[in-house]
């Protein structure tokens, strides 16, 4: 959010001062390549997760709308382990990357520090928790 809502500000300032079109589509390939570079998007390995994130965000959505009965438990719990493994796994590409050195390196502080509020990423990286986390338990839908 902070990328797209900084670089829109910059786009529609750019809008304004523009003077034909030729000008605007440079503004728009800006536009398009900030929120690429800004998000990470252009790094293979990070980009690959973050897809994969998505898809397991849509398998879980689409998991409980379609509940039946307790038999989806076992694949919800499936879909939170692998999101977890997933997220953490970002976090820990995220944190050893070059990046850090890089002309990108406020937006990586900026997203890690969004991703690790809490410092949950950086104490499961690290080994820290050797607790097992309770996992929530999930409501079964539609009982009768």
């Amino acid at each position: 959010v902070d990328v797209i809502e900084s670089q829109w500000n910059v786009l529609q300032s750019h809008i304004q001062d523009s003077r034909d079109f030729t000008e605007l589509v440079g503004f728009h390939q800006e536009y398009l390549s900030a929120l690429i570079s800004q998000s990470f998007l252009d790094i293979g390995s990070v980009s690959r997760i973050l897809d994969s994130i998505m898809t397991l965000c849509l398998q879980f959505c689409w998991n409980i709308e379609n509940q039946e009965s307790s038999q989806n438990t076992s694949e919800l719990e499936r879909i939170t382990e692998e999101f977890n493994k997933k997220s953490n796994s970002l976090y820990t590409i995220l944190r050893s990357s070059r990046l850090a050195g890089s002309q990108r390196a406020p937006f990586l502080r900026r997203f890690l520090l969004r991703m690790n509020f809490n410092s949950f990423f950086e104490a499961t990286a690290r080994g820290v928790l050797n607790v097992v986390r309770p996992r929530p338990s999930l409501p079964v839908l539609n009982q009768q």
